[in-house]
Order: C-alpha cells, then structure tokens, then sequence
C-alpha cells in the first residue's frame, strides 16, 4: 500500500466511526444502549465507553499516518470503526423496535447485530498484543500463536446463530440455525482460545522484555499501566462479592464499570505511546505513582472489607444494623491511607528503584555529617565519597579556591 492510499484509508476510517458514533447516539434517543432499549441516562460507563472508543480512533488514525508500517495503528482504527458500528446498530435496533416501532426496516437484523458483532473484535485486542511493540512477533517460534486470534472471532461469531430471542430488545433471532446449542451464546467458544492466547501473549512480552534493550523496554513497561487499572477493577468486583453486596447495583456498579471502561481507555493510548515513542523516558514516574497508588488502593479496599467483616461481628449483639461498622470502618480506611501509602512508596522503592533509593539514602546520610562536620578536607571526603555512591563517575575530585 502505499503512502497515499494509508492515509486516506485511515482517514477514511476515523471518519466512517465518527459518522457511526453520532448516528448510534442520534438514533438511540441519546444513550449507547441498555438491554431493553427504555434506559435514556448516561451513566459513567457509558461516558467512559464514548471516550474510550474517540481514544481509539484517535490512536488509530495517528499511528497509521505517523508509522504506517507498524500494524497496532491499524489494528485500533478497525477495532473503532467496529465498536461504532455496533453502537449504531443498537441505536438503530432501539429506534426501530422501542422508540417508533415500524418506522424503520431491519429492526430485528439491527438488534442481532449489536448482540454479537462487539465480541469477536476481542480478537484484534489479542492481536495488539501479539505484535506490540514492534508490529512484529517476537521470534519465529512464536508464530503459532498467530492462529489464536482467528479462532477467538470465529468462537464469537458463533453467537450470532444461536436460535431465540436475543439478549438485546428480546426480539427473535432472524438468523438463528436449530443445531447451534445454546451454549455457544455463553461466549466459551471465543472465550477459552481468548484465554489461552492472552497467556502466551504475555508470556511472549515477558520474553520480549528480557531479551529487548532499554528502548524496547520502556516501551514495553507502558502496558503495566492497564494492567494495573485492571487488576483494581477486579479487586473491586471481588470485594464486592466478599461484602454480600452486589456490584452492579448503586455506586458499587458505577466505581466497577468505570475501571474497567478506564482499562478500555488506557490501553490504546498507553500502546499509542509507546509506539510513537513520545515521552517514553516517563514511564518510570507513572509506573512508580500507579504501583504506589494501586497497592495503598488495594490495602485500603482489603481493609474496609476486613473492618466491616469483623465490626459487624463484635457489634451485631449491640446493633442490628450494619451503618456503625461501615462508618467506623470508613474512618479506619481514612486514617490508615497517609501511612500506608509512605511505607509501600519505601517498599516499591527498595524493589523496583533500588539504586535510586540508595542514592537517597546516601545524599541523606552526607547531610547528616555534613552538618557535624567542620573540618574542610573531612568534608571534601565524604562530598568525594556521597558522589561515588550516587552518580558512579570513573574520577572524582573537588577543586578549592585558596583566598587571596
């Protein structure tokens, strides 16, 4: 392909999900969906879902025209133009079947549409993966790993022909085949080789990140941030369950539906950096503020959860109710962040930046004699030695200006 025809087929793909997104909402009566098609309101799920599907495109059309030759641009541009496609057949399908039924031909197609077209495109993520951050795999012996993908989208597309009314709108299934089982609309088809191949994916970055030089590296590191905002929302969702609460219900679903629509949205832009290599020297401060935030989050959630458990336990002969042991708790999560939060930054520090901590430590302990220390050459020693330690430079020496 050549340069020319790139761009204006990456262009022509931003503009065909622009043109999709805003139809779908139109369309729609201003929501993204809803499985009955009456919800109207835009919770923070469906913001984030809107935002990550412009991140999408955004990273899409940038990295096809900036590095054409590198498939993740590519990859991203196809993967919003289909999340927009599916939004537009849920408008479609709700304006057709709920909002003015009979106004609009192909109601029920719409409908079968949004029902499955979202998941096989799982399978361009898997492929993200696979090839980041080169747009290549790793090494020849890694190629079978290429054929996970395919099975993943033909797994998914299976749903499409499972007989019955749909999970969106209810209608009947147009399409449906009687010999497909049921079981292929619980997603396990796509979802075990999804599972599998997400494994050798990593296991493949994991390779690739030993054997890569500090470039390679830094660029690789840019994925730990989504992996982290996803191992927070899963965190959440567990808690969740151990409280007995549901977490689809009330704030628990908008905090849980928002990380993981954060995850949705971090991961294009993270690869999206990583690819065009802009600022990728700051990953070391992101990786150390999200590592120190997102454990001091999970401390903080494993303890709320704990100090309810255990309130509610020493007070239900006092109290009925629960408000009591979530309120203390609270309080006990508040006063714990501050301290919590210092000893894992001293703990991810001592691990992950060793070598900066032990400067740190070095450049205090001169402080400390410096101040005690009056004699000039004894200074000059310790000044000598503190640089050593710290910057590690193959000579050293202090120059003094004698007074006239």
């Amino acid at each position: 392909m050549t340069e020319r025809r790139a761009r204006i087929l990456a262009i022509a793909l931003a503009a065909t999900t622009i043109v999709l997104g805003v139809a779908g909402f139109a369309l729609g009566g201003g929501t993204l969906g809803g499985q009955d098609g009456t919800d109207r309101s835009i919770g923070v799920g469906d913001a984030f879902q809107a935002i990550s599907l412009v991140a999408m495109m955004l990273v899409g059309v940038i990295l096809a025209l900036r590095r054409p030759r590198n498939p993740i641009g590519w990859i991203y541009s196809w993967l919003a133009t289909i999340t927009a496609f599916y939004l537009a057949a849920g408008g479609y399908a709700i304006h057709a079947v709920v909002i003015a039924p009979g106004t609009l031909p192909g109601g029920d197609y719409a409908a079968w549409l949004r029902t499955w077209v979202d998941r096989p495109a799982s399978a361009l993520i898997l492929l993200a993966f696979l090839l980041f951050p080169t747009g290549q795999i790793a090494s020849p012996r890694w190629r079978a790993a290429l054929l996970f993908p395919p099975l993943v989208a033909i797994g998914f597309t299976a749903r499409a022909f499972v007989p019955g009314p749909l999970g969106f709108l209810g209608v009947p299934n147009p399409v449906g085949i009687d010999w497909v089982p049921r079981s292929a609309d619980e997603g396990s088809l796509g979802g075990i080789p999804l599972t599998i191949g997400t494994a050798i994916a990593f296991a493949q970055l994991v390779r690739r990140f030993r054997a890569a030089d500090g470039v390679e590296r830094d660029q690789i590191k840019w994925l730990a941030v989504p992996v982290i905002a996803l191992i927070l929302a899963l965190i959440a969702t567990l808690s969740t369950f151990i409280a007995g609460v549901s977490p689809d219900v009330g704030v628990n679903g908008t905090v849980i539906s928002a990380l993981f629509s954060a995850v949705g949205l971090l991961l294009p832009v993270s690869m999206g950096i990583a690819v065009l290599r802009y600022r990728l020297y700051d990953i070391d401060v992101i990786l150390n503020r999200a590592i120190v935030y997102g454990a001091t989050t999970a401390g903080i959630a494993a303890a709320f959860v704990a100090g309810i458990v255990v309130l509610q336990a020493v007070l239900r002969p006092l109290t009925s109710g629960s408000e009591l042991a979530v309120a203390a708790s609270t309080l006990g999560s508040f006063v714990l962040f501050q301290p919590l939060r210092r000893r894992v930054q001293a703990a991810v520090d001592r691990r992950f930046y060793r070598s900066r901590y032990d400067a740190a430590r070095t450049l205090d302990t001169f402080s400390v004699r410096l101040r005690d220390q009056v004699a000039l050459d004894a200074v000059r020693a310790h000044l000598i030695d503190a640089v050593r330690e710290t910057v590690q430079p193959a000579h050293a020496s202090v120059w003094l200006r004698e007074r006239p």
